[in-house]
């Protein structure tokens, strides 16, 4: 009796599960659909000023995490000249002057660069991070020695057109064999929430002229997208670079390598 009882209980929940999966995917994908670009960026910067850790000032001078150092210390030259985009509230920046690197960071938040930029002069650091455009590569005229997408920012970033061009432009602004550091939420396959999200925003988006909506774009609950190591290799090699590293754990990241 017991037993039968747990497989009931076990069947029932699957079937919740993927009822849950097909309302949110439904839910999502009209949003992702119908809604413009500016209002993604609107629930995104929403969402930021409700995260009060990215404007904590012992959350920013806590350092790199370690799958961060550890890349950094295998890929980048000591000392180097380096862009940091989606810099938030300047932890990376912080951190990366103490290692003894030169990091410029560049942040469309204004909150964020706001507090970053307060922080640093607390520190005595004599940095800011600046104001960039939003998904743009913030310095087209700049040379640096590697480039680190602040955490999480490359899948903030709607399309991978748009994520290819970003990448592109950091190519252009670096010299054979510079290091790229992306992270990302990661993703085995394509499950039921995202083909639904996808089949159902794609329509939408067509007919208002844009582009589809891709397996891997969520709401969770601002514009995310996750990311297969297939997405990622591509991405990275459509813009010029070469995939060095792909892990997902602890956390989603890869480093990409500058080509000749």
């Amino acid at each position: 009796m017991t037993g039968a009882a747990v497989r009931a209980y076990e069947r029932s929940h699957g079937l919740l599960s993927r009822a849950m999966a097909l309302v949110s995917g439904v839910h999502d994908g009209a949003w992702l659909g119908l809604a413009p670009p500016g209002v993604l960026d609107g629930i995104d910067d929403a969402y930021y000023r409700r995260q009060p850790e990215f404007l904590d000032e012992a959350y920013n001078r806590r350092g790199l995490w370690d799958w961060e150092r550890a890349a950094l210390e295998r890929h980048f030259a000591p000392g180097g000249r380096i862009a940091v985009t989606g810099a938030g509230g300047g932890r990376e920046v912080l951190a990366l002057a103490r290692m003894g690197f030169r990091p410029e960071g560049f942040e469309p938040n204004a909150a964020l660069a706001g507090f970053a930029n307060g922080l640093l002069a607390q520190e005595g650091v004599d940095l800011c991070v600046s104001l960039a455009e939003r998904d743009a590569w913030p310095d087209p005229s700049g040379r640096y020695d590697g480039v680190i997408v602040g955490w999480s920012s490359y899948m903030l970033m709607d399309g991978a057109a748009t994520r290819i061009n970003f990448l592109r432009q950091a190519r252009s602004s670096v010299d054979p064999g510079a290091p790229v550091l992306l992270s990302f939420f990661a993703r085995r396959g394509t499950v039921a929430y995202f083909r639904v999200a996808a089949r159902v925003g794609t329509p939408l988006r067509r007919l208002r002229g844009r582009p589809p909506v891709e397996p891997g774009d969520a709401l969770r609950p601002n514009y995310v997208h996750f990311f297969t190591e297939q997405e990622i290799a591509r991405e990275l090699d459509a813009a010029g670079f070469d995939l060095l590293l792909y892990a997902e754990e602890p956390y989603g990241h890869a480093v990409g390598v500058a080509r000749a």
